[in-house]
């Protein structure tokens, strides 16, 4: 009977161990105050479900124009070294990034739960939400999957020009964001005399 109960405990444990190493079934923080939540459900009913058969530019477009008025606001989001990355939702202020994260994420959802959901695929590399996942860079965007753009400089000019980057390392042979690594990539640009 004892070896019985033992037995049974192991089973339910492994089980128990194995449903937690499942992917897609971490567990963060989120943060959202009322007004933003307030807001993703309004964009969502307004801007999105209504026009699903549209193609993703123009859901892009009619998303992006819900903020237009918000002001901008540096460092909104939570986490960094020393600090748990936190699911930050804010629509109270954005920067460059975080407009572009809330844009993408609400352009692809349905409630509020899969804006969350497609926030933390967005803003970080395989929706791993963690401080050195993040998106720190735009290149980022289609470099990382899930891919949430693609590089469409070589579409508009014929005098691109592509130059051997390497993200994230400092002059002095140091990493801007300790512990990311350094990441190279190759980036495409239009220089200026190509510009008319």
């Amino acid at each position: 009977m004892i070896m019985k109960v033992n037995a049974w405990t192991i089973l339910l444990m492994s089980a128990h161990l194995t449903a937690c190493a499942v992917p897609g079934t971490e567990k963060y923080q989120t943060s959202m105050d009322s007004v933003t939540a307030e807001k993703v459900s309004r964009i969502i009913q307004s801007d999105v479900i209504p026009y699903k058969g549209e193609n993703h530019g123009e859901v892009i477009s009619r998303v992006s124009s819900a903020f237009l008025g918000t002001p901008y606001q540096a460092d909104t989001l939570i986490g960094g070294p020393g600090t748990p990355e936190v699911l930050v939702a804010n629509f109270n202020g954005v920067d460059c990034f975080t407009l572009a994260d809330y844009v993408e994420a609400l352009a692809r959802s349905d409630n509020q739960k899969s804006f969350l959901h497609n926030l933390a695929r967005t803003r970080y590399a395989a929706g791993k939400v963690a401080y050195l996942s993040r998106r720190h860079f735009f290149s980022d965007w289609f470099a990382a999957a899930p891919r949430n753009a693609r590089d469409v400089t070589p579409d508009i000019s014929p005098d691109y020009i592509v130059v051997d980057k390497q993200l994230n390392h400092k002059p002095d042979g140091g990493e801007y964001i300790p512990g990311l690594g350094i990441h190279p990539r190759k980036i495409n640009y239009i220089p200026g005399r190509a510009i008319n």
